[in-house]
């Protein structure tokens, strides 16, 4: 975990000295995934990314239940394609609301 933590931050560096935003996108999972992940691990992920020494927007789907459902997903974890046209909708209205910035998508919904 250590590793990964130092190439994060020197990623969050980077972006800094760049003047990146930096987006980090939790994709939903189905209830069968959550059923058996350890939520150990979603802290120890929160941990490292509240280390960053710049600002990270988070767009975090994993607890939107209510706007996504098992149908929305090939597997316990991978979005199908019309779960897939969901979360794309939903980043292209957080960038166009959070920086101002109308994004090119096509709703198929």
């Amino acid at each position: 975990m250590k590793k990964t933590k130092k190439i994060f931050l020197e990623f969050c560096n980077f972006c800094m000295e760049h003047d990146i935003n930096l987006m980090v996108v939790v994709t939903p999972v189905s209830t069968y995934y959550k059923d058996f992940f350890n939520m150990k691990y979603k802290s120890i992920f929160y941990d490292i990314l509240d280390s960053a020494p710049n600002e990270i927007h988070v767009l975090d789907f994993w607890d939107f239940d209510d706007m996504f459902e098992d149908e929305d997903f090939n597997d316990t974890d991978h979005l199908s394609e019309f779960g897939a046209e969901k979360v794309t909708y939903q980043i292209a209205e957080f960038i166009k609301q959070s920086f101002g910035m109308d994004i090119l998508y096509k709703n198929k919904l």
